[in-house]
This record gives structure tokens, sequence and C-alpha cells, in this order.
């Protein structure tokens, strides 16, 4: 699976604090305005997968690096979806 190359027709993203951004360019928009913000870096751990027919979910810690200050450790839930016999990115939230 590709994260940012694949995503689905009806993609949505979120964060706790942020309303639901849905489709590419409020997505693009979503986390320009977080690098913007001073994200320097972001890296995802994986902990779980599972499948469930043409649908997949990924679970695990992320972790956010800011330009200033110390990072950060959340939860991340992302669910795929085969579209056209490739998984591509559908939903995805962390806080």
């Amino acid at each position: 699976m590709e994260r940012g190359r694949a995503r689905s027709r009806s993609r949505r993203s979120s964060d706790r604090d942020a309303e639901i951004a849905s489709g590419g360019p409020a997505i693009a928009e979503y986390w320009r305005g977080g690098m913007a913000a001073g994200v320097k870096d972001l890296t995802l751990d994986t902990t779980e997968v599972g499948t469930a027919g043409d649908l997949a979910w990924e679970e695990g810690t992320v972790r956010l690096v800011p330009t200033k200050g110390a990072p950060t450790v959340g939860r991340y839930i992302v669910v795929w979806k085969r579209e056209d016999g490739r998984w591509k990115l559908h939903r995805d939230i962390w806080n």
C-alpha cells in the first residue's frame, strides 16, 4: 500500500482539532497548513493491520517533530479501500 499516491475517490482526513477534510484539494490544504505551522517531520509506526473484503485498516503511533519544541506522539487509524484493483487511502484520523 502506497501512502500519498493512491487515494480513494471519497477520501477524508482529520485530527482531533480540525474539521474533516474531504477530497484531494481540501486534504492537500490541510497538510500544507500543518507544515506551515511548523511540523518538520512525521513518522508512523504501524502496530496492527487487518483486512475485510475490499477494506483494510492500519493502526499505530504517529510522532510529530516540530521546528521548535519537543516532539509529540499520538495514535492514528487509516482505512484503505480497494478501488479499480488497487488499495487506496480512504479514511485517515489521528490525535
